[in-house]
């Protein structure tokens, strides 16, 4: 498949798919590092150890964003898709620094999950493309991989092959698989003074879904 060259400016949208992604990572890695520690079946060592780290979970997560943000921003066009190797260093010693491979974009990521995303026209534009590109990926159509895209490319790929409308009010329809539901709930807009009552309606919406993963912005 040939794509075109494109201006190295990044389009909005895909700007916004791309930070819904590095939140879910994060929420997925926090989520891992949380229920991986299954081994410890003994209650007081279990204990002694999650005491003796009190905050070892956020640290990772911390430094793991702050570099894989880094590498990002090195090369915006180029590294927002591809898979990364980065450097972790969770301790503050130069002597204890971990690789960390992260996989690029691939839309397997967004399956097997409730993912509710919560929020303003953000959230909203991004829901749409993320819809719209999993629709298109469920075709099966081959000869892609938007983890060998710039992020230039993969935004001209996925408004070309758009399965839902991407400009608009129109709400980003559920994507609704037996074992998958992604969904955005919020406001576009002007709320015309309705603001809490539909940040209320919002989180009552979601409840039902019983989401994984949350995410949540409100500029």
């Amino acid at each position: 498949m040939a794509i075109s060259p494109v201006s190295r400016r990044i389009p909005k949208p895909t700007a916004r798919l791309l930070l819904s992604y590095i939140i879910t990572f994060t929420v997925l890695l926090q989520m891992r590092v949380s229920t991986d520690r299954s081994y410890l079946s003994d209650a007081s060592v279990r204990a002694a150890s999650f005491s003796s780290r009190p905050h070892s979970c956020s640290q990772n997560v911390n430094a793991t964003l702050t570099r894989l943000i880094a590498k990002m921003n090195e090369d915006p066009n180029g590294n927002a898709m591809i898979p990364l190797e980065i450097l972790i260093n969770s301790t503050n010693s130069i002597h204890n620094y971990t690789t960390m491979n992260i996989p690029g974009l691939n839309l397997n990521t967004f399956h097997h999950r409730r993912i509710a995303f919560l929020g303003d026209s953000t959230l909203f534009y991004m829901a749409k493309y993320l819809v719209s590109m999993l629709h298109h990926d469920g075709k099966k159509i081959g000869g892609y991989s938007y983890d060998k895209m710039t992020m230039g490319q993969a935004d001209q790929f996925a408004i070309q092959n758009k399965q839902i409308p991407l400009k608009g009010t129109d709400l980003p329809p559920p994507f609704k698989r037996p074992d998958t539901w992604i969904q955005w709930w919020g406001m576009t807009g002007n709320s015309h003074g309705r603001t809490e009552e539909m940040i209320e309606q919002m989180f009552v919406d979601a409840e039902g879904m019983g989401p994984d993963v949350i995410v949540v912005n409100m500029a």
